[in-house]
């Protein structure tokens, strides 16, 4: 892959990565949280329902050693996407940013570096188009003032086409398999290569 783009994103990136499996998405996310753990980032991983955080932390723990060692330091959270973006039964783009707004700030109190994030939001853009364009809005708004760096991830088989197009404009990058081979895209380079 262009995994070592992912991997050393600069602060500031918003990228957004398709996948059709869940070994496939392991496979890009490990090494990226591998990074960012042996860079004093703290990290957040946001799962989608097809896996479970038991098996998202064993194919981490095999990159990176002990990883209890980091999880019980407070530098990584391994959790379902509902976690951090359903509150109350409600998903709300305004209080999502405003909290990594505020984790942001404990973050670099703690003495990390800044956040790494992997998010999945397949399942809120497929209950929610509307307030999830809202959302990754503000994120594109708000990131580069974050020391942050995010990657989307969404399922190529379980978004329609009208959402992977609106997913992809909201993000300074696209990263997708083709060919078994990882490859990113600018919004722009899209355009030309696949209109």
């Amino acid at each position: 892959m262009e995994n070592n783009f992912m991997c050393n994103a600069p602060w500031g990136s918003h990228m957004c990565m398709f996948y059709k499996a869940k070994d496939e998405l392991i496979n890009a996310l490990v090494p990226y949280f591998k990074a960012g753990l042996e860079n004093n980032e703290f990290c957040v991983w946001s799962l989608p329902d097809l896996l479970e955080a038991e098996a998202a932390k064993s194919s981490l723990s095999k990159e990176v050693g002990n990883l209890d060692l980091y999880i019980n330091k407070g530098q990584i959270e391994i959790r379902n996407y509902q976690d951090y973006y359903i509150k109350e039964g409600v998903f709300s783009a305004f209080n999502m940013i405003d909290w990594w707004l505020k984790r942001e700030k404990e973050v670099l109190g703690q003495r990390f570096s800044g956040i790494r994030v992997a998010g999945d939001g397949t399942d809120l853009f497929n209950a929610d188009a509307f307030k999830m364009d809202l959302y990754e809005k503000e994120i594109n708004k708000n990131i580069e003032q974050i020391k942050m760096k995010a990657v989307c991830t969404y399922s190529l088989d379980r978004i329609d086409t009208l959402n992977i197009l609106n997913i992809i404009s909201y993000h300074q990058s696209t990263i997708v398999n083709r060919n078994s081979r990882w490859e990113v895209f600018k919004p722009s380079e899209i355009n030309s290569q696949f209109v």
